[in-house]
């Protein structure tokens, strides 16, 4: 609604200015508008917050939820390899988790306990960047909800925030249990009825929502630590015994939608080992979490790209080149009638097809920022050039870095485990 307003009051006001001056093209006016009004607004939103990306993470009690969130958040509150961002909440968010892998960590204390009932909680964290010597840039806002696992299994538990919350969510992540997986593949026939049951749970909430979908596999260690060692394409031959996971996969490759499958462990291989169906610690085991960032690092290509997705094919043409000619006029200060001319070329050669619905899109997606700034770095970067952490001066390349990073790290995750793209994988076994 915004970017048609702009684009109507721009339409006014050059065709009365073109009126005065007979030999001023009307396109290359309303050209010029655009990116007067694109670069001037997408520019000052630099200077505010963004609205935080809502991550809901699906589960049913004893799957893992909060175990995982504590181990990613302590994976993710100092620098690591291919991560110069750092997680921060506020202290008294931060002192429940950091106690809550306290006691994960101790292989003389007992895993912690399943969230109760009433224990539901909204984090809130920043995705910050620390450059030596100048400020902390907040790249990424995200809220992260924790709650009892019981409110989506019984029906007489149920907890409005957590309902709000899903119906609001921007990601969603469905934790599978890992050690019912492995019993299931195993013979058990109680785990399986247990998993299945689970699944008939989340499955239909994953449904009316069109975001992108991530299912973390938890407990990953059990698989490791088998001998042989169990390979994620037979989790996944596991998971489509299941009628209504397969259903709901299968549906999202025909949309080409993105659906992935992590592997993740909270402890890693040499922590725990199953003792009679139940996970015990090893005496002064070594706490070493295995992959736990990763679902998060997905996030912010899959989201970005999901909305692109949505968006018109030349809305979204235009809109990267929209996205270089800013990063060319932050960068050199280029405000010049040539970019204009450029644009202006580009409208009646290749765009002349672009309604006012979709120029209306490519304007409210413009001053969208964090999404225009990603279409900047796609068109001016590849995850093999991001720019050194040191080099980094404002919010903006500090965006870019970040997403460098993500887009790393994902591309290393598809390269250890290929499969890991459930749309890319089972798109090429039936092809």
């Amino acid at each position: 609604m915004i970017g048609k307003l702009i684009l109507i009051i721009g339409i006014i006001v050059m065709l009365l200015f073109s009126i005065g001056i007979p030999n001023l093209f009307i396109l290359e006016g309303i050209a010029t508008i655009i990116v007067v009004v694109v670069i001037a607004v997408a520019n000052n939103l630099e200077k505010k917050d963004d609205k935080p990306i809502k991550i809901v993470v699906l589960g049913p009690s004893n799957s893992g939820k909060t175990v995982f969130l504590a181990s990613m958040f302590h994976r993710l509150s100092s620098v690591g390899d291919h991560t110069s961002f750092i997680l921060a909440i506020n202290d008294e968010e931060r002192k429940k988790l950091v106690n809550v892998y306290y006691q994960l960590a101790d292989p003389n204390k007992e895993f912690p306990d399943a969230t109760q009932l009433g224990s539901t909680t909204v984090y809130k964290f920043d995705c910050n960047v620390r450059v030596a010597g100048h400020s902390s840039y907040k790249v990424l806002q995200f809220t992260y909800l924790d709650f009892a696992g019981e409110h989506l299994t019984n029906p007489n538990n149920v907890d409005p925030i957590v309902q709000e919350s899903i119906r609001d969510a921007n990601i969603l992540m469905a934790l599978l249990d890992g050690q019912k997986i492995f019993a299931s593949m195993n013979g058990d026939t109680s785990a399986r009825h247990s998993f299945s049951m689970g699944l008939a749970h989340i499955l239909p909430i994953l449904n009316m929502n069109p975001n992108p979908v991530h299912f973390v596999v938890t407990k990953w260690d059990i698989f490791q630590n088998h001998t042989p060692e169990y390979h994620l394409e037979q989790v996944i031959t596991e998971l489509g015994n299941y009628h209504q996971f397969r259903s709901f996969v299968d549906r999202r490759v025909e949309d080409r939608e993105v659906v992935r499958l992590i592997p993740v462990s909270s402890v890693g291989q040499k922590f725990a080992r199953m003792q009679k169906g139940k996970m015990e610690k090893i005496p002064f085991g070594e706490i070493e979490p295995f992959q736990v960032e990763m679902p998060l690092v997905c996030i912010l290509p899959d989201y970005f790209e999901g909305k692109i997705k949505r968006l018109n094919s030349r809305t979204v043409q235009l809109l990267a080149r929209l996205a270089d000619l800013k990063m060319r006029a932050n960068t050199n200060g280029l405000l010049l009638p040539a970019v204009f001319g450029v644009l202006f070329l580009l409208i009646i050669s290749n765009y002349a097809l672009l309604t006012i619905s979709g120029v209306g899109q490519l304007l409210n997606t413009a001053i969208s920022n964090p999404l225009f700034s990603y279409l900047g770095y796609l068109r001016s970067m590849t995850p093999r050039s991001i720019t050194g952490v040191n080099e980094i001066r404002n919010q903006k390349k500090a965006l870019e870095h970040t997403t460098g990073e993500f887009v790393y790290l994902l591309e290393k995750l598809e390269r250890e485990f290929p499969a890991s793209n459930l749309t890319r994988h089972l798109t090429r076994k039936t092809q």
